[in-house]
């Protein structure tokens, strides 16, 4: 039997930390890497990271619903790509929306393709390991299901040697009787009772 799958059970506080945490780390690469000031550097970390968030949360929640076949490599390097230009279209707007400053849009329009190209791995990656975890339940259930169905049998094949065995067991039992009848039949009436 194969091992049973871990169930997980996300904590919220956990996973406030754990954002917290990654968005700060994401506006610490950002003003290191582009040189940007601390406040915009936030800013365009928190307002990546929950555009990236939604598109994450939408491909999970459709791959509950849709299971790709065929060519899964395909599949996910569209998807992530697609979700990705999501993302920085989302970025893009945002940040006009945050800023009127040219050169404050200027050096946010430098970061865009780095959005886009994190945006992509971890929507390739979110992707990827859903559809492995899926894959894997599947396999799970299925193994689950032969498991069953060999036991199941088994207990037929058991339940159809006790049919034949009774029946053997009478003849058996009836064939003694009649060959004590004629040599000792006090013996052969004891056997009857």
């Amino acid at each position: 039997m194969s091992p049973s799958l871990v169930s997980y059970r996300i904590n919220w506080w956990q996973l406030a930390v754990g954002v917290a945490f990654w968005c700060a780390f994401y506006a610490v690469m950002l003003q290191e890497v582009f040189i940007l000031d601390w406040t915009t550097a936030f800013l365009e970390s928190l307002g990546t990271n929950f555009i990236l968030g939604l598109s994450l949360v939408v491909s999970l929640r459709g791959l509950q619903y849709y299971q790709p076949s065929g060519d899964r490599v395909l599949t996910i390097i569209i998807a992530a790509a697609v979700l990705s230009a999501i993302v920085m279209a989302g970025d893009k707007y945002l940040f006009s929306l945050l800023s009127e400053s040219d050169q404050v849009l200027e050096r946010m329009n430098r970061s865009m393709f780095f959005h886009g190209g994190f945006a992509f791995l971890a929507n390739a990656a979110a992707l990827s390991l859903t559809m492995q975890w899926n894959q894997l339940k599947d396999q799970q259930g299925l193994q689950t299901r032969r498991d069953e169905a060999e036991r199941l049998s088994k207990e037929a094949e058991l339940l159809r040697l006790r049919h034949q065995l009774q029946p053997h067991f009478l003849f058996n039992s009836l064939n003694s009787i009649n060959a004590l009848i004629n040599s000792k039949p006090e013996a052969a009436r004891r056997m009857v009772h």
